[in-house]
This record gives structure tokens, C-alpha cells and sequence, in this order.
């Protein structure tokens, strides 16, 4: 398998981290291994590993992160994937299930031609749903038949038949006959097996990366990398963790490929997000639906931080009042043709619970998701937008979307990424009509009157929490049959509706404000009620296809922390005014501070639209310095803030995002104001403000 280095796309080079293990002078084999795999990986006195929850980690120099969000890196997962990798003889990376594993290598490779040997439906599922995402014209994804391999392969000689009638005319110009070769071996249920060997001379001839699915023999059973495999991937759920209680997924890459291939995929991994109603008919005998809830009868109506507390009622029969944690992964079923629950990447009680309640709350239907970049990943591919209209600020959402379109580009059927101005040119306003005359408007897009397909909005935007005119663009994606989708996460559900002005999909990074504590990856995306039969169940069947799905634990915490939900951002809000006063006060003064970013002050862009659409304002905001010195000075000085990225937590963080993101002015630090007094943070920032040099 051939495969050119690329630059990542953002600031942060992802890499697996370089393991410093106690030097021994004798080797260790098997069960040492899964002892001592991860030895000296942190420095702790404790015997047993440390269980690290935070999302996000301090930094003693604003220039510089060490660790930074648990969605690129924790010691915990540096740990795991140093005991796999070291048992299976490469490096490993791990996933939120065996589905986003395999998901995630498929759409590393971008493979045309593939041979599929699988018995697991689910994999089976995660192919047939890639071919269907990417064929476009003579771009067809072909999955081979054994017959075919055989014909373009010749065992005897060790060469391709370039003669042979399985060639398409565009894979004999690149000698491209096949890319991927995928074997689930010992295959499930029969539990028979390949010859991997006649694979990986296929594989070397074809230039195709060979991947063993080896969960059902385990690495005891099987070394597919003594035979030629290129990638080995298990499903963890299955023997590795062995006690039914965890989803998990893991690619391990030969050595030979490591630099290039485990670097793309951590890239990756790290952009799409998954670390660890009307039932529509689907090819699987399982329907996918959202749950009925059956909730108490009520003889009156309950708002706000009780649905928080009781939005889940009656979804299971329990005495318990603090809802229990589900960590099964399957599920005892009575009757052998018939399941309930069978699968929790297809469902689980805490998850119906969970999603019921940011759902009431929202005024739609939730999906959740392993973290808020797989919450928008997954609109995306469900969407398969082509024209698309972007206005985000996180950087993630901007690289996701990046990612999108590097996949998609295929000749004439570019995914292009509007701007203002042209959205502007193509709608009339005053008319409420398009302008089929604009310049912005391709042949091929005039003949299907396609316009746009996905309007994604940030609002508040981050890090300047500026606001855009919602209801205009609710207006466009009228127009135009786009899908309107508002990412609220800045906001939280206190301060912005989205629907009542017109949004079809709302997301958040439960991470931030919903989950409220930093020691949770998390996102959710909620469907208006007039799309909610279709298109929340074509995101549940792909989010168990993909396998992005939230772990037990995490679903449980999320559910946990919505009970306080309301009481956390709202004094969270309120203590962000009173600081942003105190700082208006400096700037004012001349004292230091240039300019605050927030929609409380009448200077600020978005004054008047913050008025108009929000109920609470941000507990998040910006300030900007005189110099880049003066912020990188105060982030240092803080004592009681930390300097940290992410934002929604109890703690108030201080961010100077430039080190990751040179867009962002060096002059400027974000806040995202915790639950402290507001006179303690205003002691801590009246400090490091006299020290800022």
C-alpha cells in the first residue's frame, strides 16, 4: 500500500505520542505486555491507572499546549492504544465502537475498488453506505467479487492481468485495481477463514492496504501481520474488553505504514469525532426508530428546569430516583425471533433518556452523539449537501467541513462552499424569490433549481459571539429546500430557540454547557417535529452504521448533569455580565484592555440581533489587550482561572487561541466564565491584569 504525507489541516500536528517505557534489560511477551504495555507513559505513583475524565487541560504558557482536549489526546487513551499496539505488533488508534473503526479506515483509504468479506452486518452496513455516499457518475465505488479478484490477479505468474474483462477503463490508465481488501477473518457466524496470504500478494500487486477484521480470534489467535495484513482491526467491545459493559473499536498499523497511515487516521479521528417516530423500512431485519415515550400524564403542563428533572419519566419502570447506569452492551431476549433492546450501538434506556430530555427541551427530537465534531460530520453525510453556505467560527466545524469536501470533489460535482455575498445575489429579499440570472448559480445547479442544500450558522460565533440574522436565512433555505441547521452551543438552549425562528436541525457540543463539568465528550443534534419522521430516523440508522455513538458511562453523566443544567448557565450568564462590566470599566478607564467582545454592550456588532433573538446572554465572551505580550502575560498570571480551551465548564477558563489558531487576533482572550463569585474572578483578573506587560 502506497500512501503520500499530507499537511494536516489545522494548527495542531496530531501524532501518536512517542511511549517512554521503563528500560528493561530482557524482553517482555503476552500477558506482561498487558501489564506493562503503558508503563511510564505518565509519571504516578499509583499501581493502577488513574481514570482521567477532564476534557480540557491546563496550560502553564499561552503559546504552547501540551495537552490540550480529550477529544485529540488523553493519557488514558495513550495507555490503551500502547497495550494494544504493543500486543499486536503496531500502533494503535481507538475508536468509540468497532463501526466507527471500521467507518473511520474507509474513509481514510477513500476506496474505489473494494474486495468485502464480511459476515458482520454491521460492517457490512458501514460499506454499503459509503458506496451510496460516494457515487457520483463514472466515480462508482465497485465492491469485487472473489471471481473478479481472481481474474485480475494471476497467483501463478504474481502479476495482473490487465487483460481481464473486471477492468474499468479509467482503473487500467491508473493501474488501479483494487484499493481496499477487507477480510473479517474467522468470519462470523460460520467462523471460516481466508487464505490472507494469496490476499496480501493480491494486496502488493494491486498497491491495496490489506485490513483484517480479527475480533473473533483475538490477538491470541491470530497475528495477521505475520501474514501481510497492512491494518488489523478489532471490534474492543468484543473479547478485549470481555465483561459486556463498554463500545470500542481499534485499528492497529504496521509499523511499515505507521508515520503516514496512523497519523492521517488520528487527523481524522480527531476531525470527525467519534472517540471512544416513524420507523422507516431498512435492508437490515432491525427497524431503527426513535423511542415512544410514554411519559406520566400530567394534568398540567411543566417547563423549563423540570422537564430538565423529569423529561425522562417513564421511560423505564424503575424505583430508583436517580436513573441507573446501563453498561450492557447486549441485551437478554425471551424469544429468539423477536429482539427489544439488542445492541447498545443501536440503543440503550440511558440514551432514550437523555435524548428525551434535551429533545423537550429543545421543542424537537434529539440524536446524540460521542462528541459534537460527530454531531456534525454525521449532518453532513446524511445530508450529502453540495452547495452549502458556512458561518462558523470553531475551527473543528470549519476543518469537518474541509474534510467533507476533499472527500466529495469528484470532477463536475464539486461541493462549493458559498459566501455571503453570493447567497445575496442568488435571493431577492424583497421579492422573497431567487434570482435564476445570478452569477452564482452553475449550469447544472440552474437545471435542478439546487441553490443550496445546507445552511450551517454558528450563532453566537466563536470567539467574537457575533450573531447573524437567523430569520433571513431561514427565509433562503425556504427558497431554496435547504436544510437550515443553527449551532446553538455558545448560547445553550437558555438563551437562543432556534426553531421558533425558523432553524430545521439545531446542534450543540454537549460537552460545553449541557454537560457543564469538562469530563465528558459529547453532541447532539435536534430535528425540528416537521422532519422528525424522516430525517431523524435516517441519522439513527447511520449513527449505528457509523458507530459514533456516546459510551454508557458519558450518556449517564450527560443525563446527570441536565437535572442542574439551568441553574449552572444561568448564574453562569449572569456572572459573565457582571466581569464584562468590570472590564468595560478598564477599557474605559484606558487601563490595558482595547475592546470586549460581547452582545451585552451597545458597541458591540451584534447589539441589536441579540436583543432581537436572545433570551439570556452568553456566559462566554472576549477581550482583546494592547499587545500580543500584555495576553499571553495575563493568561500566564491567572491563579484561580485556568488557562485552558473549551468553554461551558464550573471553572471559569481563560483561552488565548491564537497558539492553535493564527486567525484569531494574538491580542485577544476568550473567557468562558465558570460558577465562582464574580468578586473572586474579578480578583484573579485585576492580578494578572497588573501584571499583563
Amino acid at each position: 500500500m502506497s500512501s503520500e504525507s499530507k499537511e494536516p489541516n489545522s494548527q495542531h500536528v496530531i501524532s501518536q505520542p512517542s511511549l517512554k517505557h521503563k528500560k528493561l534489560p530482557f524482553q517482555i511477551h503476552g500477558s506482561t505486555i498487558e501489564c506493562h504495555g503503558d508503563d511510564g507513559i505518565e509519571v504516578t505513583g499509583d499501581v493502577a491507572p488513574p481514570i482521567h475524565v477532564s476534557t480540557t487541560f491546563i496550560s502553564d504558557a499561552p503559546e504552547s499546549y501540551g495537552q490540550e482536549y480529550s477529544r485529540i489526546d488523553t493519557m488514558t487513551r495513550r495507555r490503551v492504544e500502547a497495550v494494544i499496539g504493543a500486543i499486536e505488533g503496531g500502533q494503535a488508534v481507538t475508536y468509540s465502537s468497532g463501526q466507527s473503526a471500521a467507518t473511520a479506515l474507509i474513509h481514510c483509504i477513500k476506496p474505489r475498488r473494494i474486495y468485502l468479506n464480511a459476515g458482520y452486518q454491521g460492517v457490512q452496513f458501514a460499506f454499503k453506505l459509503y458506496t451510496e455516499r460516494q457515487n457520483i457518475e463514472d466515480e462508482k465505488v465497485q465492491l469485487l467479487t472473489l471471481e473478479q479478484c481472481k481474474e485480475i490477479y494471476d497467483s501463478e505468474k504474481k502479476e495482473l492481468r490487465i487483460d481481464s474483462p473486471s477492468w474499468r477503463p479509467a482503473d487500467i490508465k491508473e493501474k488501479r485495481a483494487l484499493d481496499l481488501i477487507w477480510l473479517e477473518c474467522p468470519n462470523n457466524p460460520h467462523i471460516t477463514l481466508v487464505d490472507i496470504e494469496w490476499f496480501a500478494e493480491l494486496a502488493a500487486q494491486t498497491g491495496a492496504c490489506l485490513a483484517i477484521d480479527s475480533t473473533l480470534s483475538s490477538p491470541l489467535g491470530l497475528r495477521p501481520f505475520e501474514h501481510g495484513a497492512h491494518v488489523v482491526m478489532h471490534s474492543s467491545t468484543k473479547y478485549l474488553a470481555g465483561h459486556s459493559d463498554l463500545l470500542g473499536g481499534v485499528l492497529i498499523v504496521h509499523s511499515s505504514l505507521s508515520d503516514v497511515l496512523t497519523c492521517k487516521l488520528l487527523q481524522e479521528r480527531t476531525t470527525d469525532g467519534p472517540v471512544m417516530d416513524m420507523s422507516r423500512e431498512t435492508d437490515s431485519q432491525h427497524v431503527i426508530s426513535q423511542p415512544l415515550l410514554k411519559h406520566k400524564k400530567l394534568p398540567f403542563p411543566i417547563h423549563g428546569s423540570t422537564i430538565e428533572c423529569h423529561g425522562d419519566d417513564g421511560i423505564e419502570v424503575t424505583g430508583d430516583v436517580a436513573p441507573p447506569i446501563h453498561v450492557s452492551t447486549t441485551f437478554i431476549s425471551d424469544a429468539p425471533e423477536s429482539y427489544g433492546q439488542e445492541y447498545s450501538r443501536i440503543d440503550t434506556m440511558t440514551r432514550r433518556r437523555v435524548e428525551a430530555v434535551i429533545g423537550a427541551i429543545e421543542g424537537g427530537q434529539a440524536v446524540t452523539y460521542s462528541s459534537g465534531q460527530s454531531a456534525a460530520t454525521a449532518l453532513i453525510h446524511c445530508i450529502k449537501p453540495r452547495r452549502i453556505y458556512l458561518y462558523a467560527g470553531y475551527q473543528g466545524v470549519q476543518l469537518a467541513f474541509k474534510l467533507y469536501t476533499e472527500r466529495q470533489n469528484i470532477e463536475d460535482e464539486k461541493v462549493q462552499l458559498l459566501t455571503l455575498e453570493q447567497c445575496k445575489e442568488m435571493y431577492d429579499s424583497e421579492k422573497k424569490e431567487l434570482r435564476i440570472d445570478s452569477p452564482s448559480w452553475r449550469p447544472a445547479d440552474i437545471k435542478e433549481k439546487r441553490a443550496l442544500d445546507l445552511i450551517w450558522l454558528e450563532c453566537p460565533n466563536n470567539p467574537h459571539i457575533t450573531l447573524v440574522d437567523i430569520e433571513w436565512f431561514a427565509e433562503l433555505a425556504a427558497q431554496t429546500g435547504a436544510c437550515l441547521a443553527i449551532d446553538s452551543t455558545l448560547s445553550s438552549p437558555l438563551g437562543l430557540s432556534p426553531f421558533e425562528h425558523g432553524a430545521h436541525v439545531v446542534m450543540h457540543s454537549s460537552t460545553k454547557y449541557l454537560a457543564g463539568h469538562s469530563d465528558l465528550l459529547g453532541g447532539v443534534l435536534i430535528v425540528h417535529s416537521s422532519l422528525s419522521d424522516v430525517l431523524t430516523c435516517k441519522l439513527l440508522q447511520e449513527r449505528t452504521t457509523d458507530g459514533a455513538v456516546m459510551g454508557n458511562f458519558e450518556t449517564w453523566l450527560l443525563l446527570r448533569s441536565m437535572r442542574t443544567f439551568s441553574l449552572r448557565v444561568r448564574r453562569q450568564c449572569q456572572t459573565a455580565l457582571i466581569i464584562v462590566q468590570w472590564l468595560e470599566k478598564q477599557r474605559a478607564a484606558g487601563y490595558k484592555v482595547m475592546k470586549i467582545h460581547h452582545p451585552s454592550l451597545e458597541s458591540h456588532s451584534s447589539y441589536s440581533l441579540a436583543v432581537r433573538y436572545l433570551r439570556l446572554l452568553p456566559a462566554t465572551f472576549s477581550f482583546e489587550l494592547q499587545s500580543e505580550s500584555q495576553a499571553k502575560s495575563f493568561a500566564r498570571s491567572l491563579i484561580l482561572c485556568a488557562h485552558a480551551t473549551s468553554l461551558g465548564g464550573v471553572e471559569t477558563l481563560v483561552d488565548w487561541i491564537h497558539s492553535y489558531n493564527t486567525s484569531i487576533s494574538p491580542t485577544l482572550l476568550r473567557v468562558s466564565i465558570g460558577v465562582e463569585e464574580p468578586e473572586d474572578i474579578i480578583q484573579d483578573f485585576e492580578q494578572a491584569l497588573k501584571q499583563a506587560q
